[in-house]
């Protein structure tokens, strides 16, 4: 059985290349580009076994998200950032 995860990233090439990765890897790819999109799969009864979620995303922010998932038992979150340094 392939362990679910619930990808959360805006940028549509980035979010591509993780779902290449990570199916290839055996995983089950649920994919979302905002927060609010995840939200909602959440309140729909969607249960993951990990969340990547990036930190800045349109609208709500990727905090904000893993704040409201890690109250969500049993699915816990990793942050991603491509955050550039100057």
């Amino acid at each position: 059985m392939s362990h679910r995860i619930l990808l959360v990233e805006d940028e549509i090439s980035l979010s591509a290349l993780f779902h290449r990765w990570l199916t290839a890897q055996n995983y089950q790819v649920d994919m979302a580009h905002t927060a609010e999109n995840a939200i909602a799969r959440l309140q729909a009864g969607q249960r993951w076994d990990l969340a990547l979620v990036d930190v800045t995303l349109p609208g709500r922010s990727g905090l904000e998200l893993a704040r409201l998932l890690q109250q969500t038992p049993q699915i816990p979150v990793a942050l991603m950032t491509a955050h550039r340094s100057p």
